[in-house]
């Protein structure tokens, strides 16, 4: 699947970024993220995004897509985005599914 996301532009309103209805702030990088799955239409068929955005910058740090919303999904954004913890870091991921 060839699909383009660009990376959102800094201190975006991650309720507006991602849906999530709540209010996230973190004091540095890699403190505190969340993550949605996301349903978009590309070419008139459906795809399944699953992003997390780091709450201090408002990026999209990692993402997957599918085609379904299926747990595997899920789990390919956490391995990337365990890729990119370094030796210290102790972040917190909240999510509106509870995947």
């Amino acid at each position: 699947m060839n699909v383009h996301l660009p990376l959102l532009a800094p201190r975006l309103s991650l309720s507006n970024t991602i849906g999530l209805q709540h209010d996230f702030t973190a004091k540095c990088t890699n403190e505190e993220s969340v993550s949605d799955v996301t349903k978009f239409k590309v070419n008139g068929e459906k795809r399944y995004r699953s992003p997390v955005v780091d709450a201090f910058y408002s990026y999209v740090i990692v993402y997957s897509l599918s085609q379904r919303p299926v747990i595997s999904l899920v789990d390919s954004m956490l391995d990337k985005g365990f890729m990119r913890l370094i030796p210290g870091d102790t972040p917190v991921l909240h999510t509106e599914q509870g995947w």
